[in-house]
């Protein structure tokens, strides 16, 4: 994907809360973002998560932060792992994550 394209991704995500986005759109956007994020937009993605308004379209942008070995990364996730949105995920994901670095020793 090129970087125009996620770059759009990230500022339509990022909308005014004066204006309400169809529903639909919104997570489609948010899955697109979870899917082709990387490391040049980690820092939009972790500000995206932590960004009270974008609501519960916040579990569908996780798997960017989630997949990848980034400390900075890695700190966003443990600092929502209390998130009443994301508790469930980030749960699963730090356990599946330790179950992987067990095996791995």
């Amino acid at each position: 994907m090129g970087v125009r394209f996620r770059l759009e991704c990230v500022s339509a995500l990022s909308w005014n809360p004066q204006e309400e986005p169809d529903e639909s759109a919104k997570r489609g956007l948010a899955v697109t973002l979870g899917n082709i994020a990387d490391k040049m937009l980690l820092d939009e993605t972790i500000a995206l998560m932590r960004n009270r308004k974008v609501g519960s379209t916040t579990i569908l942008i996780l798997p960017a932060l989630t997949r990848t070995r980034d400390e900075l990364a890695q700190a966003a996730v443990l600092e929502l792992k209390d998130d009443r949105e994301l508790r469930r995920q980030i749960a699963y994901v730090l356990k599946r994550n330790g179950k992987r670095a067990q095996k791995a020793s």
